[in-house]
């Protein structure tokens, strides 16, 4: 006749799942580096193997984010603990890593801002084509993926709707996410400041660089028969920017809202 034990031993294990928010590089405000294609996530628990995410795939709308989320479920919990992000090229190297350092790993989430670290340009380094700009069907700005440049359009200068006559030039600011454009068309909609006038005018715009552009969209809502120039403040987190005004037959230096 078998008789049971006095005692029984077991062996309980607390464990939680663990929410990790990844915030951006303040620095950049376009999101997350642009030259990253995976990234991965490690958890370092007190008195347990680390746990990874694996390499998780990039994609360009996930770069023009301002965070990313992973879930790590069945985490051991108690203790301390501490999540390392790494973000990586697609020639494996490092462009930018972050952490949490130790945190209270009974709690359901944790966050870490990472840094980018600046790609080496080398004889090597090459770029490529990634997105162009485009309209959806309600006339909004869209960023759309594609490796293949848009072909130069031929001018057209005639008086025609739709002509564009000239390419004028472009400006950037990088830690406001924008980049303004200017050139010389014909539209039915656009009329000359001061004159009325329609036919071939000079007009400026801009959109943002992050996920959507429409949100930083603006518009000169008119044109100049002179030459108008958009200029940006590269460093400037704020806007900070300036046109030329040309329709008094002065060249005024203004600036854009």
């Amino acid at each position: 006749m078998q008789r049971s034990p006095w005692t029984y031993v077991y062996d309980f294990k607390l464990a939680h799942d663990l929410a990790v928010t990844v915030n951006r590089d303040p620095a950049d405000t376009r999101g997350f580096p642009a030259s990253a294609t995976q990234y991965q996530l490690t958890a370092s628990c007190d008195n347990a193997t680390p746990v990874q995410s694996g390499w998780l795939p990039l994609s360009s709308t996930q770069q023009q984010q301002d965070a990313l989320t992973y879930t790590f479920p069945g985490l051991p919990a108690g203790g301390k603990v501490i999540v390392n992000a790494a973000f990586m090229g697609a020639d494996s190297s490092l462009v930018g890593a972050g952490s949490t350092g130790p945190v209270d790993n009974t709690l359901p989430t944790a966050a870490l801002t990472i840094t980018e670290s600046l790609v080496a340009l080398t004889a090597a380094t090459r770029y490529a084509h990634r997105q162009k700009l485009a309209l959806d069907t309600n006339g909004n700005h869209v960023w759309t993926d594609t490796t293949q440049a848009p072909a130069a359009p031929s001018p057209n200068c005639g008086s025609g709707s739709g002509n564009l006559c000239e390419l004028v030039g472009i400006t950037v600011c990088e830690p406001f996410a924008a980049v303004g454009y200017t050139w010389r068309a014909s539209s039915s909609t656009v009329q000359g400041f001061g004159s009325g006038d329609s036919g071939q005018l000079y007009q400026f715009a801009s959109v943002s660089t992050r996920a959507d552009p429409q949100r930083g969209y603006m518009f000169s809502r008119g044109g100049f028969s002179g030459t108008t120039r958009l200029a940006f403040d590269p460093t400037s987190a704020t806007s900070n920017s300036f046109y030329i005004d040309p329709a008094s037959g002065d060249n005024i230096v203004r600036q854009s809202a």
